[in-house]
């Protein structure tokens, strides 16, 4: 069970794959701060959306991690037969954060920047949920990894995993 106690390297290896959109979240924040609800707020949430999503779909189905899962030596890989995981999976994985992107799109258009909204507080539970069910769970899943079929492993010493070309 000592391979599954992976959250704080989950952590580490989140706080990595932020690295190559820092920049962009920087300024994106400030330049949603003064263009919220209108077309460009918008496109900009929905660019944001998609990139973070197909980042982690692209690493975790090609490669069974993100970068910064790689660094931290942890794998994606299939709760059954603890396989590499694809795209289909990937995909199936990132599911509830594609909804909440949607509904950040949403919130976008129809709500102020400066009130809660039913979107905003549904969204903050989902990520409170996410995170107890990940600290309770014998194998340390979250709800994502459920919905999945997936859980993240520490890799093995003796085992090589497969090289991020290009990276």
């Amino acid at each position: 069970m000592e391979c599954y106690h992976t959250i704080l390297r989950r952590i580490a290896a989140w706080l990595i794959d932020l690295v190559p959109f820092l920049s962009a979240l920087i300024v994106g924040g400030i330049f949603y701060r003064y263009s919220h609800g209108t077309a460009l707020g918008i496109a900009w949430t929905v660019a944001m959306s998609i990139g973070g999503i197909t980042y982690s779909v692209y690493f975790h189905g090609r490669y069974g991690a993100t970068p910064g899962k790689s660094v931290m030596k942890l794998r994606v890989v299939s709760a059954e037969k603890e396989e590499k995981i694809g795209f289909r999976c990937a995909i199936i994985r990132e599911s509830p954060w594609m909804v909440l992107g949607v509904l950040a799109v949403i919130e976008d258009h129809w709500s102020s920047p400066s009130t809660a909204s039913a979107i905003s507080i549904f969204t903050s539970c989902w990520l409170l949920a996410d995170a107890l069910v990940a600290i309770i769970h014998s194998k340390r899943r979250a709800l994502h990894y459920l919905v999945g079929g997936t859980v993240v492993v520490k890799e093995e010493p003796n085992k090589q995993p497969e090289p991020m070309a290009g990276l």
